[in-house]
């Protein structure tokens, strides 16, 4: 598992954290196009806690940044499966 990125805030001299997101890569099998990426974006992109998604077809991987306060792998799995697609790892 990577290391949470972190966003701050600029407040006078002081740094505020305002959202820990973490990232994950999923190898996935099933992308065949760019519609497929798409597909993948926008629908992670309308989970509740999902910042960013992106999806390559010719690399197999989808990776996701998301607040793990609001959103898990688990439901990113899921999501993508419900698409269609089979998630073979995730790092």
């Amino acid at each position: 598992m990577q290391e949470p990125l972190y966003y701050f805030s600029f407040g006078g001299n002081t740094f505020e954290r305002r959202k820990k997101l973490m990232k994950k890569e999923f190898d996935v099998k099933g992308m065949h196009c760019k519609s497929c990426e798409m597909l993948i974006k926008d629908t992670l992109e309308e989970v509740v806690g999902i910042k960013s998604a992106f999806a390559s077809s010719a690399k197999e991987k989808v990776i996701v940044d998301f607040d793990p306060t609001k959103t898990d792998e688990k439901i990113i799995i899921s999501m993508l499966k419900k698409e269609g697609y089979r998630v073979i790892n995730s790092k």
